[in-house]
């Protein structure tokens, strides 16, 4: 990952204090290729999984992500609304306290899944099996997850505390909505009520989100100018 960078002035033998600091974006390297063995991992992983594109959390269990918001949106729609797709959520932290109330809050649905933290093919089986990606965080300088499911052509559900919505919702490569409980239900509930043609043409967009603004190259340029420009 590409992040910031500052230009330095010597001020003395031993102080160094930053001249002027420049955000020039962040980048990611694209995701491997789709492979069988990813499902087939991620299948492995998550054995409760019923095989069909599901709804992808991929993040740290903790207060910061939302994670209450999510399951209380998710239960309320389960009564609402048929057919719901799976809901994974994947992460470290379920052993700390908060994550162990967020699996009780969540006990009243067989379909919210906590298989723990994933790597490798498992995780990749994650983003590449699943139909949308959601993180209602509260605080996030970047995501990685985030750009991640982009770059897998996968449509993000996120809220404004997320720092790079504006060129998500720029580019329809997602939905947008505030960090409260009743946003995360209508994040949700508006991405349920798409049509087919509308969640394709999200996902195609989910991709260009990616290439246009968080490719390592595209990270490079702008550290480039950066420099240039200081």
């Amino acid at each position: 990952m590409v992040c910031w960078t500052h230009i330095f002035k010597k001020q003395g033998p031993v102080n160094y204090k930053p001249k002027k600091e420049i955000n020039v974006g962040y980048g990611i390297q694209p995701p491997p290729a789709y492979k069988p063995e990813m499902r087939e991992a991620f299948a492995k992983k998550v054995s409760p999984w019923n095989g069909k594109p599901h709804i992808l959390f991929l993040s740290r269990i903790h207060p910061k992500k939302g994670v209450d918001l999510l399951i209380k949106a998710y239960l309320k729609l389960e009564q609402e609304l048929k057919h719901l797709p799976q809901l994974v959520i994947a992460g470290p932290g379920l052993d700390e306290e908060y994550g162990i109330v967020m699996q009780n809050l969540a006990a009243a649905s067989k379909n919210i899944l906590f298989p723990g933290m994933l790597k490798g093919d498992a995780k990749w089986g994650a983003f590449y099996e699943s139909e949308v990606f959601i993180l209602p965080s509260h605080q996030e300088n970047f995501g990685i997850a985030v750009v991640e499911a982009l770059a897998c052509s996968k449509p993000v559900l996120i809220s404004n505390k997320v720092n790079i919505w504006r060129e998500i919702e720029t580019k329809n490569g997602g939905i947008v909505k505030q960090d409260t409980e009743d946003e995360t239900y209508n994040l949700l509930k508006e991405w349920l009520t798409f049509s087919k043609s509308q969640k394709l043409e999200m996902s195609n967009n989910a991709f260009k989100v990616y290439e246009t603004y968080f490719t390592v190259a595209k990270a490079a340029q702008q550290f480039l100018s950066g420099i240039n420009y200081a």
